[in-house]
């Protein structure tokens, strides 16, 4: 009885490690297409060109997909500043998760 609820626990650590493989695939997909809508999309504003195609996915330590920048800047476009934080807001990263978001559901 002890070897069939170990098989039992292997089988079900397997299954499990099998979907969370999977789930961060579709996780590092989604990213992936985030970032493909923030360079295609309007919302992006472009005076050189390197916060539009300044974004990348990466991968944390625990294989998890981040969305990263080039650009130190990209905060202050997307937030504004604390000075002149409603003024000097430009949001592209927010729309772009919005659209790709709406495509998933």
């Amino acid at each position: 009885m002890a070897g069939g609820r170990r098989a039992r626990g292997a089988i079900v650590r397997q299954a499990t490690a099998s979907i969370y493989e999977a789930a961060q695939r579709r996780a590092h997909e989604i990213a992936r297409e985030i970032v493909r809508e923030i360079a295609e999309s309007p919302f992006t504003p472009v005076d050189t060109g390197r916060l539009k195609h300044g974004y990348y996915v990466d991968t944390d330590s625990n294989g998890d997909a981040l969305i990263k920048s080039r650009t130190y800047y990209w905060k202050y476009v997307e937030f504004g500043t604390r000075k002149r934080k409603h003024r000097d807001e430009q949001p592209h990263l927010r729309p772009a998760i919005e659209i790709v978001r709406a495509r998933h559901q």
